[in-house]
């Protein structure tokens, strides 16, 4: 019975090991050949209320919030979409509307979505708004344990995610 329980316990401790962390870090951000021409000042990102959440959150998803900061903040960096020497000021926020992962499953696909904007501080007009929604896919042979294979899909839809926003505010139109 020793044994036993010793083999199930290596078993399970080798597969908890290849549970990726999560990171929101999005590989392969260019230079953007459009320069947006304002500063950004500030950068947040929250989850929606629960009245504009189009799924139900679950405890402890919080806890992403500075993960997808983290994330937007070395995107935008990366691609140095924004002028940091321009006389206009902007905001960006990001409203965590959607996660949606599934409880099991062979091939796991993850599903965010996030209202990005963009506003000038000094108006306080949004010179940017969009929702955008995207997916991480992962295939059963990714890994054995299910939550390997979901957490990587989730860290995907999220780049992915953030990817969006990066190429779309580069061609936003505004009487900047």
């Amino acid at each position: 019975m020793r044994i036993l329980c010793l083999l199930v316990t290596l078993f399970l401790g080798a597969c908890a090991q290849g549970v990726p962390p999560l990171n929101f870090s999005v590989p392969n951000v260019a230079p953007s050949a459009r320069k947006v021409p304002a500063e950004v000042k500030s950068i947040t990102v929250a989850l929606a209320r629960t009245t504009e959440q189009e799924t139900v959150f679950q405890p402890g998803q919080e806890t992403l919030v500075p993960i997808w900061k983290a994330g937007v903040e070395e995107a935008l960096n990366t691609a140095a979409v924004f002028r940091d020497d321009s006389p206009t000021k902007v905001s960006v926020s990001v409203k965590i509307l959607k996660i949606d992962v599934p409880g099991f499953g062979g091939e796991m696909t993850v599903t965010v979505a996030a209202l990005y904007q963009v506003t000038d501080r000094a108006s306080g007009n949004v010179l940017y708004s969009q929702r955008l929604e995207t997916q991480g896919v992962v295939p059963l042979g990714f890994a054995f344990l299910g939550l390997a294979r979901a957490r990587e899909a989730f860290n995907r839809a999220v780049q992915a995610n953030i990817a969006s926003f990066v190429e779309s505010v580069a061609t936003m139109k505004t009487a900047l």
